[in-house]
């Protein structure tokens, strides 16, 4: 009889994409149909299935529930830690190193490694503590300094590090590299610049009666665009009060003029045109020697002495000072002849011994030789006024210390005789009394 055998695979999880797979094997036998018996009868094995061509199925997608089922059957991992350090590369400059070019500037470099997840105020001790390891500033403050940030490829113009948003910004580029770091650039804040004024400034120095003005920008090399701003002081602004003041006093309204400004003496109806420094050093003299607050100017005050108004008309040598007339006059004498340097040398006489051998006759004293020969219209002998007679032998040539010390002479002498450019016995030969 025949003889049929089932199996049946089913699928895990879902039996719409599995396949019940039937065998079937006729056997005939000699009676009719019966089961099989499988402890008597051996059951013959199955063959494998063929292999289909092609590709190969996808697997076979769980249900929700069931997923959901296997999501709370697995075990939890552990959460990782998010938390990331990042490296911060620091560049600090002094004060010094700023007043160089850009090129010759030398930065004090160092590091500081903090987490991601601190605050800003965290963040700016640290570097406030950083400062004040390496430039040991007097005053410690986060505003006295201009910081920023960079990162290379990621951030390459610099960025302000002074608010909370900047570090939060500086954290979220630096945590998108593979390993987090940042520059930070430490310099000292420049001090707002001063805008130049309109009105220029003049210094003005007096000296004994005269004055004497430099105006800026009057330099023998060619200076840069640059503007140099100077500082507004009480003494400018009073003097650019001053020639405001004079401008409208000595204004010309003579028709033809050359000069907007003139000075007319009230006894002389010639103009005298007056520039921008004759005003400024008429001001000056105003201020300086006058000492007063007063705003107006009256019409009988004379210019200053001073010799870019020697011109004026009417102004005589009286109207001068008596110091710059003796100065002038000085000035205009004839040089007289240069005479040599008069040397005044006074020898004790105990030392005069030494000199003079034994057996020479003693010279006589200066004073009795010097009025003797104003006495006398007969010049007298050069040999009879010498120290050391003519006639007398030489010892031996000695510098002038040696001499001193062998005499045992003081300080006081081995001074005066090196002030008067004596070196030693050879010039000492040549002393007259």
């Amino acid at each position: 009889m025949p003889v049929v055998h089932i199996s049946t695979f089913t699928a895990d999880d879902d039996l719409s994409e599995t396949a019940v797979e039937t065998e079937r094997e006729l056997s005939t036998t000699s009676s009719g149909l019966s089961i099989a018996n499988p402890e008597s009868d051996p059951v013959p094995t199955p063959p494998a299935p063929a292999k289909k061509r092609g590709r190969p199925k996808k697997q076979a997608v769980t249900s929700k529930d069931q997923w959901q089922s296997d999501l709370q059957e697995a075990p939890l991992e552990p959460a990782k830690n998010l938390k990331a350090t990042i490296t911060y590369y620091l560049a600090m400059f002094t004060e010094t190193q700023m007043r160089k070019p850009d090129k010759q500037q030398k930065s004090i470099n160092t590091f500081l490694c903090l987490s991601s997840d601190i605050k800003f105020d965290t963040l700016k001790a640290q570097l406030l503590q950083k400062i004040h390891e390496k430039l040991a500033p007097k005053t410690l403050a986060y505003s006295n300094y201009s910081i920023e940030w960079m990162i290379p490829r990621a951030q390459t113009a610099p960025m302000s590090l002074s608010t909370a948003e900047d570090y939060q910004f500086l954290v979220g580029h630096a945590l998108k590299q593979k390993s987090p770091s940042a520059s930070i650039v430490i310099a000292l804040a420049t001090p707002p610049t001063v805008t130049p004024t309109t009105v220029q400034t003049v210094t003005v120095k007096i000296v004994t009666g005269a004055v004497k003005m430099s105006l800026p920008g009057r330099s023998r090399r060619k200076r840069s665009n640059i503007s140099n701003a100077k500082a507004e002081t009480p003494l400018n602004v009073n003097i650019n009060t001053k020639i405001q003041n004079l401008q409208k006093r000595w204004m010309c309204s003579k028709p033809g003029c050359s000069s907007k400004h003139c000075f007319v003496h009230p006894e002389h109806p010639d103009h005298f045109p007056l520039g921008h420094e004759h005003l400024a050093v008429w001001a000056a003299a105003w201020i300086m020697c006058h000492q007063r607050a007063s705003t107006t100017l009256p019409t009988s005050k004379p210019p200053p002495n001073h010799h870019k108004f020697n011109n004026i008309p009417g102004r005589t040598a009286v109207s001068i000072s008596p110091l710059l007339q003796r100065r002038l006059t000085e000035c205009n004498q004839p040089a007289t002849g240069q005479t040599g340097p008069v040397f005044n040398f006074n020898i004790p006489p105990e030392i005069l011994g030494i000199f003079c051998p034994i057996g020479a006759a003693q010279p006589q004293p200066a004073q009795a030789v010097i009025e003797a020969s104003r006495a006398s219209s007969i010049p007298v002998d050069h040999n009879q006024l010498a120290l050391v007679p003519s006639a007398a032998q030489h010892g031996q040539k000695l510098s002038l210390d040696e001499f001193c010390d062998r005499y045992c002479l003081s300080q006081d002498i081995h001074t005066k005789l090196h002030e008067n450019g004596y070196t030693g016995t050879k010039t000492i030969s040549f002393i007259v009394i």
